[in-house]
């Protein structure tokens, strides 16, 4: 009897610690992946919204099975029209064949041109066979319609509040041939009207037919009175025939002029022009041009314009900046591939002459692009490997090839890095320190490529405890030429994070401007600053501090900035 009683309980227990390994598994669940998802309608004859003129839906099985699993799906509202007017979809039926998980519905896109109210398809799903209805079981898909955006151009600047007025321009990407509305108004901020500034009443912006920019001035009020720098922000809303996507301005204002250090340059002579090419990035594309575009502009050597290409949703084959007024250009893009026209114009502008930088993250666009890679000399990610060439290591006080297998870039974590001359006679490298260090960076590393014409100007030991580390004296800085041209190849600068002082640091400052000019000269001229950092002591110019990466006040949040086109060149 007793060995009976203690079977039953140990049974008992035994089910109750392991009785749900044995419970059986619920059907399969059918469901959309997303609730909602929409793009921009094109215009007459450009790319659909996608290369195959279709809207893809995606439905997911939420795992595997044996058998087959179908569901229905139909339009069930929305204000779009069907039959062929805004698109065209029929009723129809997915289904799953055993071991799959993904299906698509497929909405071909009407591309009619009509200036119109964005509209909506409504998309259902029903009738499930072999499983059941997820939670996700309607999609409201939105057709955009293709209005210009406007924006404001730059979102971002600073300015002396001794230098009066602020300019503020609002442009349209593209002219329109119906009149465009828009209104605007300051918003809270830490500078004050009738103190910082004279007030500003809120007022509308109207653009006629064909045109494309407008501005709005703003006095600043000037005093005696010691003060922090401050924030004036002004609002857009209400746009009628165009699209908001950032509706902000921001002005930095500063108690005094923010002062360059010293330039050796005639102050009568030409500024070097330069443009930034940008618009898509794996990083914060905005605020990393705001950012080198403050640096350049307020150095004193350089005039600088930004040429940003169409963004993800849009054909970037249209994008074909003219590279050919321009002393140096600047590369802050990571993104859809160019037409070959856009890429041959950069091949040819530097094998003739013309300067090219290369900052951060740019190497890691183009892997197919040959002629890229070499004018790179190495690069990271994008499924670069030994095929594409050697890594390059700093071993033994000499470069050494290192063919072995292995995919290009690694990032270990931000810290302050070790910044090591490896070329102090070069005109970019003469007279800093051999060592000093860096403020708290992005750290790429790994990078490789065919690496022609190369010479490593500053390297930085990857500590092999840390994530990501190699072990070895990785290449930071160096230049490559190209046919006749120069190009500077920095990996530093991250503007990804809160705060991103990368950007702020005295070395990468003054490297970023030495290498720049270098790259539209050959020659430096560019002083070096008193306060660089030393081996011991990060230094950072507070007064470069981007307008860019200033959080926003507004309310209990910041200002989100998205990643839309602000216009093309």
């Amino acid at each position: 009897m007793c060995k009976k009683v203690a079977l039953i309980i140990s049974l008992a227990l035994f089910f109750v610690a392991f009785g749900s390994c044995f419970a059986i598994a619920g059907p399969a669940q059918v469901s959309f992946e997303l609730s909602a998802s929409g793009d921009v309608e094109k215009n007459g004859t450009d790319r659909p919204i996608d290369e195959e003129g279709l809207a893809r839906i995606k439905v997911q099985l939420s795992s595997p099975q044996k058998g087959l699993v179908s569901t229905d799906y139909s339009v069930v509202a929305g204000s779009a029209s069907g039959a062929g007017v805004d698109y065209v979809l029929e009723p129809g039926t997915l289904t799953f064949k055993p071991g799959e998980t993904e299906k698509e519905i497929t909405i071909i896109i009407i591309r009619d041109g009509r200036d119109e109210k964005d509209e909506t398809i409504e998309l259902a799903l029903s009738d499930v066979k072999g499983g059941t209805l997820g939670s996700i079981s309607r999609h409201t898909y939105t057709i955009i319609d293709p209005r210009p955006l406007i924006y404001f151009s730059p979102s971002r600047s600073v300015q002396s509040e001794s230098e009066s007025p602020v300019k503020v321009t609002i442009k349209l990407a593209t002219a329109s041939d119906k009149s465009v509305l828009v209104d605007y108004r300051m918003v809270s901020s830490t500078a004050s009207s009738g103190v910082d500034f004279e007030e500003l009443p809120a007022g509308r912006l109207i653009f006629k037919p064909g045109e494309t920019s407008k501005t709005v001035e703003v006095v600043l009020i000037a005093n005696d009175v010691p003060e922090n720098s401050e924030l004036m922000v002004l609002e857009l809303s209400n746009a009628i025939n165009a699209r908001l996507e950032e509706t902000k301005y921001v002005c930095t204002i500063l108690d005094k002029p923010v002062e360059s250090p010293a330039v050796k340059r005639n102050a009568n002579s030409k500024k070097l022009t330069g443009v930034i090419i940008t618009g898509q990035s794996n990083h914060d594309w905005r605020r990393g041009t705001d950012a080198i575009k403050q640096i350049l502009d307020q150095s004193g050597l350089f005039k600088i314009d930004v040429a940003i290409s169409p963004n993800e949703s849009q054909d970037v084959k249209t994008y074909k900046p003219n590279f050919a007024p321009y002393d140096v250009v600047i590369l802050n893009y990571v993104g859809d591939s160019w037409c070959r026209e856009t890429e041959k114009n950069l091949e040819d502008y530097v094998r003739n002459g013309g300067g090219l930088v290369a900052w951060h993250a740019a190497n890691n666009s183009f892997p197919e692009w040959h002629e890229y890679n070499l004018m790179m000399g190495m690069g990271g990610w994008e499924h670069r490997n030994e095929k594409w060439g050697p890594y390059l290591r700093w071993t033994g006080g000499r470069v050494l090839r290192d063919y072995s297998p292995g995919e290009a870039g690694d990032h270990p974590s931000k810290h302050v890095i070790k910044m090591i001359s490896r070329s102090p006679e070069h005109p970019i490298m003469k007279g800093l320190p051999d060592e000093w260090l860096h403020a708290r960076d992005g750290f790429n590393v790994g990078m490789r490529g065919p690496a022609e014409n190369v010479e490593i100007l500053a390297t930085a030991y990857a500590n092999i405890d840390m994530d990501e580390g190699t072990g070895e004296n990785e290449p930071m800085i160096w230049t490559v030429k190209y046919g006749k041209g120069k190009v500077f190849h920095t990996l530093l600068g991250d503007t990804g994070g809160e705060p991103s002082v990368g950007i702020e640091c005295v070395g990468f400052i003054v490297t970023f401007l030495r290498g720049t000019e270098w790259a539209a000269t050959g020659q430096v001229t560019y002083e070096i600053p008193d306060d660089f950092p030393t081996a011991s002591e990060v230094k950072r110019w507070n007064a470069y501090n981007p307008p860019a990466l200033i959080k926003v006040p507004e309310g209990n949040g910041t200002v989100m900035r998205k990643s839309l086109a602000l216009h093309r060149l």
